[in-house]
């Protein structure tokens, strides 16, 4: 299914496989979705290498639902829960919706568990490399509160640390020693990492970087940043770097017609180290003048590096 959430819920559903048949399941999808990734290992002979995606919804809301949908019993099981500093502040609905998003999380967690069981148990795991990592996080309806632009409930189109800030593990092959890298880097990179693990070097003809290379500490004068592009709620851009996060959006232009603007304005800008959970904007403080400028000639070079455009942004 191109959107899986629009032909399944929480449990039971729908797919399609690689002949276009209809494919039923039963359960929860999680587990569903991930029998049959072990089905696929069990059938492996080994007459060729294999790259598997297992492309888990979980754990967004339900659209036409509305509700996250952890497994049944999730509610009792993570009623203790402690929200982040964020939530904790400005509201949204994760009081109602945090139980049933960590019992998503923790359906995740057991699933691959059973995948890594699976591929030792068929002798492939000592040569099979595991990326673990997610398109974007939730803000739980705390940010974006003016732009629903489209009709829908905005959880996670925002250049905020909740929406950017995903897992990544990446386990096997050259990645071996349990090493925590601190530097901020891209899910833009993962294909080219992805290529340079299957030996195939593409140099500057993809985006992103080999995060092999940032492990190893190969890049002399690396940018410790990230760049951004925000749609559908608004047409917005990004720059994160390790003490600043700078925003802009495109005043009255709507997301989920355009894919860009020839015009920005700011949206905000953060200290994490004087504010970590990102609740100061300071974006039109003095003391921070210089520091916006600086970050806006910057992310007008990654615009231009990504997009061939160099456009006009305005406080």
């Amino acid at each position: 299914a191109d959107v899986l959430e629009f032909t399944s819920h929480g449990y039971d559903g729908f797919v399609f496989d690689e002949n276009n048949r209809r494919v039923d399941f039963k359960g929860y999808r999680a587990d569903c979705i991930n029998d049959m990734a072990l089905e696929f290992l069990d059938g492996y002979t080994g007459e060729k290498p294999f790259f598997m995606t297992v492309s888990q919804i979980e754990p967004h809301h339900q659209n036409d639902r509305k509700h996250y949908e952890g497994p049944e019993g999730s509610k009792e099981r993570f009623r203790d829960f402690i929200l982040p500093e964020d939530l904790k502040a400005l509201g949204g609905n994760a009081a109602e919706e945090y139980p049933d998003y960590l019992g998503q999380c923790a359906s995740l967690d057991e699933n691959l568990g059973r995948l890594v069981a699976k591929l030792k148990e068929k002798g492939l795991y000592e040569n099979t490399v595991i990326l673990f990592a997610s398109d974007h996080g939730s803000h739980f309806l705390t940010r974006n509160r003016d732009d629903h632009l489209n009709g829908y409930d905005d959880y996670k189109r925002s250049c905020h640390d909740a929406c950017l800030h995903v897992p990544l593990v990446i386990a096997g092959g050259p990645y071996r020693g349990g090493r925590a890298v601190e530097e901020l880097v891209s899910t833009a990179s993962l294909p080219k990492t992805i290529l340079a693990l299957a030996g195939v070097d593409v140099g500057d003809a993809m985006i992103g970087e080999n995060l092999l290379d940032v492990v190893e500490k190969k890049a002399d004068n690396r940018p410790n940043e990230i760049f951004a592009q925000i749609s559908e709620s608004r047409v917005g851009r990004c720059i994160r770097t390790a003490r600043y996060t700078y925003s802009v959006y495109a005043p009255g232009v709507n997301g989920g017609a355009a894919a860009a603007s020839d015009r920005y304005a700011d949206d905000f800008l953060y200290d994490m180290e004087q504010d970590p959970h990102q609740l100061n904007n300071v974006v039109a403080d003095p003391a921070y003048a210089q520091v916006k400028a600086e970050l806006r000639e910057r992310l007008l070079d990654w615009i231009w590096r990504a997009e061939g455009a160099r456009p006009v942004i305005t406080d």
